[in-house]
């Protein structure tokens, strides 16, 4: 009996996910500066399939002030740990420099992070 991958699924998912980062934190729009963009768009999990929006750790800070994300115009509630990540909810791991969203999402989605300034 020869074992499946998931790559072929994951791949088109992961190739549409477009992220769009808005409302920039105070400080950065009086600094002229603009938030941090992912180093990757998106990496897949391969045992989880969570999608990781990855920042790379420099952004820490910036990821400690998250105080909203959208998908889809969807509010998503932020969880503490990965245990509990499931549809409608994310996880932030500033010292990871990542975002992590549920597995499931396919197509083109947008992607909206607020952050305190």
């Amino acid at each position: 009996m020869q074992r499946k991958t998931h790559k072929h699924r994951l791949l088109p998912a992961t190739l549409s996910l477009a992220m769009v980062l808005t409302m920039v934190p105070a400080h950065a729009a009086a600094a002229g500066q603009q938030p941090p963009v992912p180093a990757t768009t998106v990496n897949s999990d391969l045992f989880s399939h969570a999608f990781k929006l990855d920042f790379g750790y420099q952004s820490s800070s910036w990821l400690e002030r998250i105080t909203g994300l959208w998908v889809d115009g969807m509010p998503y509630e932020k969880v503490s740990s990965t245990i509990y990540l499931k549809t409608g909810t994310y996880v932030v791991q500033p010292s990871d420099g990542r975002i992590v969203l549920p597995p499931g999402l396919t197509g083109a989605v947008k992607c909206v992070v607020r952050a305190d300034g």
